[in-house]
């Protein structure tokens, strides 16, 4: 789906510089059989595109839950962890049936030893035998180690629809702040226009300088280029999400507002546990497990002379490799967790401030109000900072989202995912 917009924009270049070469060059008629390719591929992706659904308002619910029904990694990865559930089930099966013909064959030799039979005969069974016990451990090592590739998917599986509900959240309230930043900028560029009126009009009666109006005219600008960036901005953030979860994309769609409250968070005292249960150190210790095992069988086959003696050295090495990684493994998720919490902290720090910051914001404001109405500040001026009060009420936002991100990072990792 994610292909869906640079597809567009690609066709569209394409087409252009398709024609301004064929302008320039004069082979208008090669050009033109390109063009109707790439037409075709347009209207293609136009018909894709009217397929998908039109919304008109989104929840951080649906959300989470749409974009982790379309995600492309997810579906694969549940398309490899059912093909690895099929080979899991026919080595079971390879396995039983071997087991049969073990018990086949022990029945044929007490035959055999019942009647009269020549001595070859029951060597012959007794290889058989031998070879499909043989048989039967291969299948046992195969089945540990379906059941271990398993179990990494699963890991992998739950990793990324955590990883996925991460992204989608953090896109969300993006989306939140991005809006209140709208918000804020176009009152902000409103505001630039009555400066920008009120310094022309002192222009005229020279109570300002040409360069002083120069700047409140750049000042302007610069305004109404921030407001028109930011509007572009939204609208890419909004497209990037409708095709992240698989609808079509509406530039008028309702993003509704989150109840959050902050949360403080404390450091636990131990974070063992927390590194033990996650997936990544689950992974490595399978991946442990699977070397010992190998090493395990690598062993009896060098006895049987079946394996070389480099062979077997090699497989001791993954062995110390996997036991290095667990230790390194357990290293760096303690400094991530620890990390997380650490931002934790300070994301609730942050709020506090910002809430501080903004009750001496009202404070300034009500003293001011006092003023303009006794007629001792212009109405320019309360107006500028009732847009800092309105900055600062935006700075407390800011800090709820950035703890609420937080928290849930936090939540994900207590349940394996970091």
């Amino acid at each position: 789906m994610k292909k869906i917009l640079p597809l567009i924009f690609a066709v569209s270049i394409v087409i252009g510089a398709i024609a301004a070469t064929a302008h320039a060059s004069g082979i208008q008629e090669e050009a033109e059989g390109d063009q109707i390719t790439d037409k075709e591929q347009v209207k293609e992706v136009a018909e894709e595109l009217s397929q998908l659904e039109k919304v008109e308002e989104l929840t951080l619910e649906d959300v989470i839950h749409r974009g982790t029904e379309n995600s492309v990694n997810l579906a694969v990865l549940q398309l490899e962890l059912e093909m690895s559930k099929n080979d899991f089930l026919l080595t079971k099966t390879d396995h039983r049936k071997t087991e049969r013909q073990i018990k086949d064959l022990k029945n044929s030799m007490d035959k055999l030893r019942e009647q009269e039979d020549t001595f070859d005969e029951r060597k012959d069974n007794l290889e058989e035998q031998e070879a499909l016990r043989e048989k039967i451990k291969a299948l046992e090592l195969a089945i540990q180690q379906f059941e271990s590739g398993e179990l990494h998917l699963q890991l992998e599986e739950e990793a990324a629809k955590n990883g996925v509900r991460l992204m989608l959240t953090t896109a969300y309230t993006d989306l939140l702040l991005q809006e209140d930043w709208l918000v804020n900028m176009n009152k902000s560029f409103q505001s630039s226009i009555k400066n920008l009126e009120k310094f022309e009009i002192l222009y005229k009666f020279g109570r300002v300088s040409e360069e002083e109006l120069r700047q409140i005219r750049i000042a302007h600008e610069n305004a109404e280029k921030q407001l028109e960036e930011q509007e572009k901005n939204l609208n890419y953030a909004v497209a990037a999400l409708c095709y992240d979860i698989g609808v079509s994309y509406n530039p008028e769609v309702k993003i509704n507002s989150l109840e959050i409250d902050p949360v403080k968070v404390e450091t636990p005292s131990d974070i063992s546990l927390l590194i033990e249960n996650s997936l990544t150190m689950k992974s490595a210790q399978k991946n442990l497990e699977n070397a010992i095992l190998n090493r395990d069988q690598t062993y009896e086959d060098y006895e049987k002379r079946k394996a070389t003696k480099y062979e077997k050295e090699n497989q001791e090495h993954l062995v110390t490799i996997a036991e290095k990684n667990i230790v390194a493994t357990e290293n760096d998720l303690r400094n991530q967790i620890e990390q997380l919490y650490r931002n934790g902290e300070n994301s609730y720090t942050a709020y506090q401030e910002a809430v501080r910051q903004l009750e001496i914001t009202k404070v300034n404001l009500g003293l001011l109000e006092v003023r303009y109405n006794l007629g001792r500040v212009s109405r320019f001026d309360f107006e500028q900072a009732q847009l800092k009060l309105e900055e600062a009420q935006l700075r407390v936002f800011e800090t709820k989202v950035q703890n609420y991100i937080v928290i849930k990072t936090i939540e994900a990792m207590e349940k394996g995912y970091i």
